[in-house]
């Protein structure tokens, strides 16, 4: 049974790797261990990542399980290879700190919000910006790709969702209704989705 072994409040479970978020973010595997009475199983480092220069505030990891992405307050989204461990790629062009980041399922794209109110998709091949989207009116505190990776659902401290088409980088709707800002989002599964997102 896998567990959610949590670092300082904050904590990532994809395929089995814990992605803890510190000033330095931390890849941690689960071991076997640990057991009845409700304790948690032991843990060991696998690898530490550094060279985000602020605070890190968000964290995630590819579905393959290849790469792990961090952004903080620094404007800077950096991508390590879990493999290498070193030599991160450096997403530069956000003008306020990083609140969010997301690999599309495929593991070929990652978004990354800010407070600058946009919202980057980055094409992880090359490492250059794909496209900026504009539109929010607070700073963008949660993403998610759709499944088939056609769409992405942005949230906002101005209280709406967006969705928008990767591939164009247009605003398909918004909506809104919220009381406060939106800090989580998730796409139900492809089953549910037969068709593309269209206005």
């Amino acid at each position: 049974m896998k567990r959610i072994l949590g670092f300082a409040g904050m904590a990532l479970l994809i395929g089995g790797i814990i992605a803890a978020v510190f000033n330095t973010a931390y890849v941690d595997a689960g071991c076997g261990g640990g057991g009845g009475g409700g304790s948690m199983p032991a843990a060991r480092e696998v690898c530490a990542f550094s060279g985000q220069s602020s605070g890190i505030s968000a964290v995630t990891i590819s579905p393959d399980s290849k790469k792990v992405a961090s952004g903080g307050g620094d404007k800077v989204v950096r991508m390590w290879n879990v493999d290498a461990k070193d030599n991160a790629v450096k997403l530069s062009g956000h003008t306020g700190f990083v609140e969010s980041v997301c690999f599309s399922f495929d593991s070929a794209l990652l978004a990354s919000g800010s407070n600058d109110k946009t919202v980057k998709i980055w094409e992880l091949s090359s490492g250059k910006e794909k496209v900026s989207l504009t539109g929010h009116t607070g700073g963008v505190t949660a993403l998610a790709f759709s499944p088939d990776g056609r769409n992405l659902a942005s949230g906002s401290a101005d209280k709406t969702v967006r969705i928008w088409d990767v591939s164009t980088g247009k605003e398909i709707f918004t909506l809104a209704g919220h009381a406060k800002a939106v800090n989580t989002l998730v796409f139900s599964s492809v089953e549910w989705l037969p068709q593309p997102i269209s206005p």
